[in-house]
């Protein structure tokens, strides 16, 4: 998981709780997180979700001034509770999503553009051979890329 994804899911999850907003200080943290798991998509987006849940989204204990901090849902102590939650963790997840408006799965916002994304992809490790095993998992060949054109793997990759 890359740092960028990261800070979509918890730009879709500030339209719930504008708390989760990322300033420098919570980037500084976050960053730390994501070096540290090796998450995919949903299951940060899950991660993220159980913390809130956790702690009680709206109504459980925050700081004094309503906010739950970073370092509460990306701290050591975060994952450590993370890493031994209890066999009924989807379940509550689903009644917390349910109850705030949350989709389930996470999929790319629709304000995204899906072919960015794959752009992106493309362009990381370009005409190595990580680089074509990386365009398999995350992006396909695409005769409009400007990556792909001039990708030494391109005739392979079809």
């Amino acid at each position: 998981m890359s740092i960028t994804e990261a800070r979509e899911i918890l730009e879709y999850l500030s339209e719930t709780f504008p708390y989760l907003k990322i300033d420098k200080k919570n980037l500084s943290v976050l960053q730390k997180f994501v070096k540290k798991m090796f998450f995919g998509k949903q299951e940060m987006y899950d991660y993220i979700i159980f913390m809130l849940n956790f702690w009680g989204n709206n109504d459980g204990p925050k700081r004094h001034d309503g906010v739950i901090p970073f370092t509460w849902i990306f701290g050591n102590k975060a994952v450590e509770r993370w890493n031994n939650k209890n066999d009924h963790w989807k379940y509550f997840n689903e009644e917390f999503c349910a109850k705030n408006g949350l989709k389930l799965i996470w999929t790319y916002p629709s304000n995204i553009n899906l072919e960015d994304s794959h752009e992106r992809e493309r362009s990381k490790f370009h005409n190595t051979e990580y680089g074509y095993i990386n365009c398999q998992d995350y992006a396909s060949f695409s005769q409009l890329s400007v990556w792909c054109k001039k990708c030494d793997f391109k005739n392979i990759c079809v």
